[in-house]
């Protein structure tokens, strides 16, 4: 099969499916991919070159559960109404709060100097250079500093840099390191670190003095924490940034201070537990101190070293006795101060625990713990809580309650305390009345030692506690634990991710000109293949035209075997069929078009050459008077044409000129009138044409554009068959309902002629209707030229063939 028939039968096919003329679409516009693909790829590289990476870094914290495991047994019981798992999540989240936690952040971002950012100078990138830059800026907070603007410094030598500030004034200052800077807005001290800044001279840098409440916020906004999975107390921080040992610093500080945070809270009642008993030992040391003066004086004046065998004896009872005074008033200063802490209405964190006082009352321990377990919870809940959230005033109702209930417990104790100092001191009591039946001297004696004896023991009761509790504060670690601390080379790339990022730009390019197809063709109201008008109308196409590609509007005469001229013998063909009930004579034949620029006057002329080529006598009349253009197709003047003609002002033979094509002859326009309907109206415009009707076959007329003016409706009447010319990919696809409307009221023989097919257009039809004339098709090797297939039509044949 010969390759015209290999396209038309491509073609054909691809007619039949929407799928296949979309392929073949985008196909024929292959070039603008690829072009959009390059660049996208192009863009993508550059990308991902130059842009500022973003790692992401975790570290990990256990949260331990904070109950008593003694009660693991009836937690099992508890945990199958998973009435445990619901706490155990509540202090998850509580926990995370606290991570989350404004003040805790704050607090990182101090301790690391995230209040200034130094950052290189570079042509493209300016990355920032945490710990790595070869200077330190010192901020004074006491003084004003204009935050988040860029201050630029070159380095000069070891000793000196230039400051530049981008203020009004553009500052620019050189300045020794270690010398104090300060303006109106800056007030700084810039150090050197250990660098050779030598080798560094003329590096640019600049730093930014942050604020830190907008750090804190910032940082915050990136650290994320999560839970490993709904039934572990373990929490997974990450946080994301274009410097990784920043970001590992954070989070390990966090994690530190989070830490510490913790043990903080759990040795608050050791340290004030600590502070009350050192308060104690103050009063009780100065007594102690003024009793043994008092004693040792009273030895040395009465020359008296020891009792007695009676006087020991009573002493020792004593001493007994007031040991036992001593145990009763220290937890009478612990009720005093548990009285006074819940009367002055005091919110701290931690009460101090009756157990340092040796008060074993198991109701008043339980309520002193229920007490620092709700202060602990509530502060784990003000951090990520308003003052007004309705969990936090539940919280400070039970507070209120349980200081209540730890008032009236405490006066109940306060008064059986008393009962026993009451009932000690009537011991001592009948001790006195034994002792006082000693010698003066050594009763006297006796008072200043039971006095020293009784702020001995009390004095020794308090610093055995006070190691006690040392001991134990000492001792204390952090309920909550860190598994594993953020690392440098644990850090993951987060973007640019390299092949992400071509995939996505590969999507976009392709699908970035497949928009732009789809649009053109949802927004184009133009006639593009002969589907267009077959689905709009019923008139007959009688010819479809090749574009010209040639140096001559005249193909048919200079080009007779190109595929253009065949494609006006198919023409010349059809016409006979569409005459076919027309009685002998000569035949009138008009050609109009919608609009300017689709060919009229080139199709109209061609036809003439092609009918004059039968030997025919054929003459083509220029009737577009408004806008002439036949005489330049012929190489004439435009003048004595059928304007002079209609005037009188030449005769019939005046105006008919021979041309350079055999039996083809032309009148042409002539000069413009001013009134051109008016003079085609005329009866001698008939008798014109009734005239040459006598000596010529054909009377060919080149009419105005039908849907300017209505020039060539006037001549309805004298005309066989009216050729319309539509041109491929120019003409409105709303002319067919005006042709539809032209023929339906003036009952005329109306054909269409398709004009300007081109070979490298996108679809369908420009490619076969050069080829196959009268059921015949014809080889590439007939015509002068070599047909060149587009790569679309290539590959959609090599598909079919598949």
């Amino acid at each position: 099969m010969s390759q015209n028939q290999d396209i038309h039968s491509l073609l054909e096919s691809t007619e039949t499916f929407d799928v296949k003329k979309f392929i073949f679409k985008i196909l024929s516009n292959w070039y603008w991919f690829v072009l959009t693909i390059f660049i996208a790829i192009s863009f993508t590289y550059f990308v991902n070159k130059y842009t500022d990476p973003i790692y992401s870094v975790k570290a990990s914290i256990l949260i331990r559960d904070k109950s008593n495991s003694a009660n693991s047994g009836i937690e099992n019981i508890v945990q199958e109404f998973r009435v445990f798992d619901r706490v155990r999540r509540k202090n998850v989240e509580n926990e995370i709060g606290v991570l989350y936690s404004y003040s805790l952040i704050r607090k990182v971002v101090e301790k690391l100097n995230f209040n200034v950012s130094y950052f290189s100078v570079g042509r493209i990138r300016q990355p920032e250079m945490y710990n790595r830059a070869p200077f330190t800026v010192v901020v004074d907070t006491l003084k004003k500093n204009k935050f988040d603007t860029p201050i630029h410094l070159i380095l000069l030598n070891n000793e000196k840099y230039s400051l530049i500030l981008d203020d009004e004034a553009q500052t620019e200052k050189e300045l020794y390191f270690g010398m104090p800077y300060s303006s109106g807005n800056y007030n700084f001290t810039i150090f050197k670190k250990d660098f050779d800044l030598d080798s560094l001279k003329g590096n640019e840098y600049y730093f930014v003095i942050n604020n830190l409440n907008g750090t804190t916020n910032g940082v915050k906004r990136k650290l994320k924490i999560e839970s490993s999975d709904d039934k572990s107390s373990i929490l997974v921080l990450s946080s994301t940034g274009k410097v990784i040992a920043k970001e590992v610093d954070f989070l390990n500080m966090l994690c530190d201070q989070y830490i510490q945070m913790d043990l903080d809270e759990k040795n608050e009642i050791n340290a004030k537990t600590i502070k009350f008993i050192d308060e104690q030992l103050g009063s009780i040391t100065d007594s102690l101190r003024l009793v043994e003066d008092k004693l040792q004086q009273f030895k040395e004046n009465n020359r008296i070293v020891n009792l007695s065998n009676e006087g020991k004896e009573l002493f020792t009872q004593l001493e007994k006795i007031q040991a036992e005074k001593a145990e009763l008033i220290v937890k009478d200063q612990y009720f005093n101060y548990l009285l006074e802490y819940i009367k002055s209405n005091k919110d701290t964190l931690s009460v101090l625990s009756p157990s340092f006082a040796g008060i074993n009352d198991g109701a008043l321990n339980r309520l002193v713990l229920d007490l620092n377990d709700l202060y602990s919870q509530r502060s784990a809940l003000s951090y990520g809580a308003s003052k007004n959230n309705p969990v936090i005033a539940l919280y400070n109702g039970k507070i209120t309650q349980n200081k209540q209930l730890i008032s009236e417990n405490v006066k109940t104790i306060i008064n059986s305390n008393n009962l026993s100092i009451e009932g000690i001191n009537k011991r001592i009591d009948r001790l006195d009345n034994d002792i006082r039946k000693l010698p003066v001297t050594e009763k006297q004696l006796i008072n200043i030692q039971r006095k020293y004896a009784l702020n001995d023991e009390i004095y020794n009761y308090l610093l055995q506690k006070r190691a006690e509790t040392g001991i134990v504060m000492a001792s204390n670690t952090a309920e909550n634990k860190i598994l594993d601390y953020s690392r440098t080379d644990n850090a993951i790339k987060l973007s640019p991710n390299e092949k992400t990022n071509y995939i996505i730009a590969i999507i976009i390019a392709f699908f970035i000109p497949l928009l732009i197809i789809v649009l053109i063709d949802f927004f184009d109201n133009k006639i593009h293949e002969r589907k267009d008008i077959e689905k709009r109308t019923n008139i007959p196409i009688i010819a479809e035209i090749g574009h010209n590609n040639k140096n001559s509007d005249l193909v048919v005469h200079a080009f007779p075997r190109s595929s253009i001229s065949e494609s006006f013998r198919k023409l010349r063909t059809n016409l006979k069929y569409s005459l076919i009930n027309k009685t002998e004579g000569s035949t009138v034949l008009s050609v109009t078009s919608t609009i300017s620029g689709e060919g009229k006057t080139f199709t109209a002329v061609n036809t003439a050459s092609v009918l004059a080529a039968l030997d025919k006598k054929t003459i083509i009349i220029g009737l577009d008077l408004r806008k002439p253009s036949l005489h330049k197709y012929f190489e004439f003047e435009n003048e004595d044409g059928v304007s002079e003609y209609l005037t009188n002002s030449c005769d019939l033979q005046q105006i008919i000129r021979p041309t350079k094509v055999k039996n083809l002859s032309v009148i042409l326009a002539g000069a413009i009138p001013p009134n051109p309907a008016e003079l085609l109206e005329l009866a001698k415009m008939n008798e014109l044409i009734e005239h040459l009707k006598e000596s010529f076959d054909y009377v060919i007329l080149d009419t105005p554009p039908i849907a300017l003016v209505t020039d060539a409706l006037l001549l309805s009447p004298s005309v066989d068959i009216h050729l319309y010319v539509i041109r491929q990919d120019y003409s409105n696809i709303s002319v067919l309902e005006f042709l539809n409307d032209i023929k339906e009221k003036n009952k005329i023989n109306l054909n269409i002629v398709i004009n300007d097919i081109n070979l490298s257009g996108y679809y369908s039809y420009k490619y076969n209707y050069n080829y196959k004339y009268g059921g015949t098709y014809y080889s590439h090797n007939y015509y002068d030229e070599e047909i060149k297939l587009p790569f679309a039509i290539k590959l959609l044949k090599k598909l079919k063939r598949s």
